[in-house]
């Protein structure tokens, strides 16, 4: 089944936070209306990047919740690497303890919201 840009732009509005006449951000997904259609943007940054590749084909291929999880997982999978490689170089370079501590929490706290999306995942799917 596909879906369309009213379906998922729907979808979006009844769950996310409604931020102007055309926008919508839900679980760090930002949906814009535009003339051209409908313009995914990711949230990850500080600065909203446009969604690209298969997490896009995804909202209109999957259900939206499905889609919502299978991009959280792979960002969430993404960091958890991230916070890794930071993790073994405070250890083997800097031994800055506090740092090192404080990267372990993160990675612990993205693990568990990684760990939450595949409880979810399981659920709906």
């Amino acid at each position: 089944m596909t879906y369309s840009n009213h379906s998922i732009w729907t979808s979006a509005l009844q769950r996310g936070a409604q931020v102007g006449d055309n926008s919508v951000i839900y679980k760090g997904i930002k949906f814009t209306r535009t003339p051209e259609g409908l313009d995914l943007l990711t949230t990850e940054t500080d600065f909203y990047e446009k969604m690209e590749g298969r997490h896009v084909e995804n909202f209109y291929q999957m259900e939206f919740e499905m889609a919502v999880s299978t991009y959280l997982f792979d960002k969430y999978s993404r960091q958890i690497d991230m916070v890794g490689s930071y993790i073994k170089y405070e250890w083997t370079h800097r031994k800055n303890r506090r740092k090192y501590e404080y990267l372990k929490k993160l990675r612990t706290n993205i693990i568990k919201k990684l760990s939450d999306e595949r409880c979810n995942r399981q659920v709906k799917g």
